[in-house]
Formats: C-alpha cells, structure tokens, sequence
C-alpha cells in the first residue's frame, strides 16, 4: 500500500499490512507486534476506534511504542498535497513579476502573504481600510497582514 493511502486513512494505520510500506518507505521498522500491542493498550484505555493520527500519536506513550510514534510523527508532518506550495511559490512569481523594481522586500514578503491567505484578506472590512487611508496624512497605508487582522 502506497503512503498516501496510509495518512489518508487514519482508520487502517495501525494494520500492519497497510503500514509496512509506509514504514519500509521512510527505513522505520515497526513490528507487527508493536502494533498489536498498540491496539490492545487503546481498547484498555476506552478509546473510540475512529480517532484521527494526531490523537493517536498523543495517546501512545512514547516510553512503549518509541518506533510507532516516530512513525506516526512522519505521517503527521507529510503535507497532504503540494498544491499550497505550489500556489505560494506561483503567486510570488506573479508578484515579483508585477512589482519587480518597484517596491521593497518588506512590502513584498507582506502582499505575498496577503495573496497566499486571500481567504482571510476577503474578510477584510475594505470601508475600514478606504477610512484609515483617507485620514492618513502621507497617504501611504502599509500592506502588511498584522496591519489587516484588526480591521476584521
């Protein structure tokens, strides 16, 4: 089973044929008895069988099941996709095409972060920014994300 399929099934984690590859991917040598310990120790604590990865990893006690966990730290911290690194590295070419000569690093890095987290410049009260700007006396307004946080 690819390692892909393991992180997005949280549910068959802890099945020692679908973790194997996964394990054999990222050289971490997981005992199928580990995991059968792993399960028994969670069916004594109560625990519901549908819990997700990082519940588990905070659940098992790292002096018991020291390989398991690093595995399951592993799985944790894969991205489930490239896509939002890909879309950050896509909008910082647009940017620094747009704006290449014309403004600095700092005011860079701030509208690069404003186009990656658009969902959260939408929120952004625009009266609140045309008010702030009009009562400004050197008409700059600084596009820096802190600066937007309070005008929600």
């Amino acid at each position: 089973m690819s390692p892909k399929l393991v992180i997005n099934n949280p549910t068959k984690f802890l099945y020692f044929d679908h973790l194997q590859g996964f394990c054999k991917h990222y050289k971490v040598e997981v005992s199928e008895a580990e995991i059968v310990v792993a399960k028994n120790y969670l069916k004594n604590t109560k625990q519901k069988c549908d819990i997700s990865l990082l519940d588990l990893y905070t659940l098992l006690p790292s002096s018991m099941f020291l390989r398991l966990k690093k595995i399951l730290q592993i799985a944790l911290t894969l991205p489930v996709s490239s896509a939002s690194s890909e879309r950050s590295f896509s909008v910082l070419k647009r940017l620094k095409q747009y704006l290449r000569n014309t403004i600095g690093q700092e005011q860079l890095t701030s509208q690069a972060l404003l186009a990656i987290e658009k969902e959260d410049s939408k929120k952004v009260c625009r009266d609140c920014i045309i008010g702030e700007f009009t009562f400004k006396s050197n008409r700059r307004l600084e596009l820096t994300y802190s600066n937007f946080q309070h005008l929600h």
